[in-house]
């Protein structure tokens, strides 16, 4: 019978230099129970701690961003699903707490028939890789305030990178498509 336990933590070299280290260690026992040994594995993870710590900083830079931006922005996933909303979307639709909006879809949140339009009008941009643009409509809000200007505008990814479309109507093909970023709805 082996008892296990995983544990990272900083450690210091002989040098000086501080390395992050994932410690592994299991205690095999004999058939009575007795410890017999310890088996550890140690594994530098300075570089994996390295980049999570830089995709942090990164994500908090973004999203400081994001809801810096007057428009109001949020980002899909491929089945309509939010995964992202800016401080003044969620602002104008009287949501406090952005983990209340993730996961929903327009069709828990708007009613049916706007819903529906909205969602056909998402599921075009995907798969046409044609963004709406300079498009006037009411919008709906969960308080009672005004309709107002929408502008739709598709992202996409290309190698991992951020490709805005511009007004040139350039045509990606399916494989290269994903999520729309809506500016205002």
């Amino acid at each position: 019978e082996a008892s296990h336990s995983s544990r990272e933590r900083q450690v210091r070299t002989k040098s000086g230099m501080l390395l992050w280290v994932a410690h592994s260690t299991t205690l095999i026992r004999d058939q009575k129970g007795a410890p017999l040994h310890f088996i550890t594995v140690a594994e530098d993870i300075s570089d994996r701690r390295r980049a999570e710590e830089r995709l942090a900083s990164e994500r908090t830079l973004l999203r400081a961003v994001v809801d810096a931006m007057p428009e109001r922005i949020y980002v899909k996933d491929r089945d309509g699903r939010f995964l992202l909303q800016n401080a003044t979307n969620l602002r104008i639709r009287g949501i406090t707490d952005h983990d209340e909006i993730v996961g929903k879809t327009v069709f828990d949140i708007f009613p049916r028939e706007l819903a529906e339009r909205l969602e056909a009008e998402d599921r075009s941009v995907m798969e046409s890789g044609e963004p709406l643009l300079d498009r006037e409509g009411q919008t709906f809000f969960s308080r009672a305030e005004g309709g107002g200007r929408q502008q739709h505008v598709g992202l996409l990814l290309r190698q991992g990178e951020p490709h805005q479309q511009s007004r040139g109507r350039r045509s990606l093909p399916q494989h290269q498509r994903c999520p729309v970023l809506e500016l205002g709805h």
